[in-house]
């Protein structure tokens, strides 16, 4: 082991076992593919630039708690952390998948992206911290504060959703009920008051496919966000359009044309009543006929190609 890897003489116990601490602080490079059996400090009492970076793999197992401080880039792609995972300051840590035993803590101006696997507890996020949580699923509850921010586009979380002290969750999906929130957008931003906390249920799909049915609690003016994914992905089929244009791959009049009917499906999206999925469908079919129509003559056959994959792909969605 390299001798920048001190272990110290500090104790603690976890689990009624000792352990001690192993410390990575160098601005090196670590590949963990074994058992370490203490509690790990990265770039903790210094501030390497780049931070200290380590990768943990199938195999890679941390039995005690695991800190992530300075600029310290941790990636989690298959290892196990057997406690908590506890981020700090500038760090940044991915999850590919793996497994956190305990709660994930995000603190300072820490960013967290998890991308698959397991929380097994709750996932906490404070300070100026931002999670972004693609895929896995958190087994108790998510709560924010002190101006941090998270976005959830997919996981099955257990319990409920807190956002306190002027954090914000913004939750992308398609959502059924929202509680004592306002019904009838499917965008919604609602502040906490300490003496009247909103409180309700939400319940929906989230953007990968998960279902979200979950409890909510909001205090001190924070806020949660739902945003209409598919009308996200719409958004940005617009700009896709305009972007062909500018390159001159679609007619002005075309394009003006194309932007109508996106605009169109938006729209319907936006309302949220109940048939707004099967509107906006129809509207982006017409959209795929026009293009198909005008391939080769005011539309080249590429943009074509890549217009008509990304329309495909919202309407399945809708269609699930």
């Amino acid at each position: 082991m390299k001798n920048c890897i001190l272990l110290t003489l500090l104790i603690s116990f976890l689990a009624g076992n000792v352990l001690g601490d192993t410390h990575f602080h160098d601005g090196g490079y670590y590949l963990i593919d074994y058992t370490i059996n203490d509690n790990v400090w990265i770039d903790w009492a210094s501030n390497p630039i780049p931070g200290t970076q380590m990768e943990i793999v199938t195999g890679g197992i941390i039995n005690g708690w695991f800190n992530v401080y300075g600029y310290g880039d941790v990636t989690i792609d298959g290892g196990t952390l057997i406690n908590y995972l506890s981020t700090h300051s500038n760090s940044n840590v991915t999850i590919l998948n793996g497994t956190v035993g305990y709660f994930l803590g995000a603190k300072g101006n820490s960013n967290v992206t998890i991308l698959d696997g397991v929380i097994h507890d709750e996932l906490t996020a404070s300070q100026t911290s931002n999670v972004t949580v693609y895929d896995g699923s958190i087994g108790a509850w998510v709560d924010t504060y002190h101006n941090s921010h998270v976005s959830i586009y997919g996981s099955i979380i257990i319990k409920h959703i807190y956002a306190e002290e002027n954090s914000e969750i913004v939750i992308y999906g398609s959502f059924g009920s929202y509680g004592d929130l306002p019904v009838g957008s499917p965008v919604f931003i609602w502040p906490g008051h300490p003496d009247n906390v909103p409180s309700g249920h939400i319940t929906g799909t989230l953007a990968n496919g998960d279902p979200i049915d979950n409890d909510y609690y909001i205090f001190d003016n924070a806020s949660i966000t739902l945003v209409n994914y598919n009308a996200v992905r719409i958004v940005e089929l617009g700009d896709l359009i305009v972007d062909e244009g500018a390159l001159g791959n679609i007619d002005d009049e075309m394009e003006v044309s194309l932007l109508a009917k996106a605009d169109a499906a938006f729209a319907a999206l936006d309302k949220g009543n109940p048939n707004a999925a099967k509107v906006a469908m129809n509207d982006l079919k017409a959209l795929i006929n026009q293009v198909e129509a005008q391939t080769g003559k005011k539309i080249t056959a590429k943009a074509a190609a890549e217009i008509i994959e990304c329309i495909n792909a919202i309407i399945e969605d809708l269609d699930g």
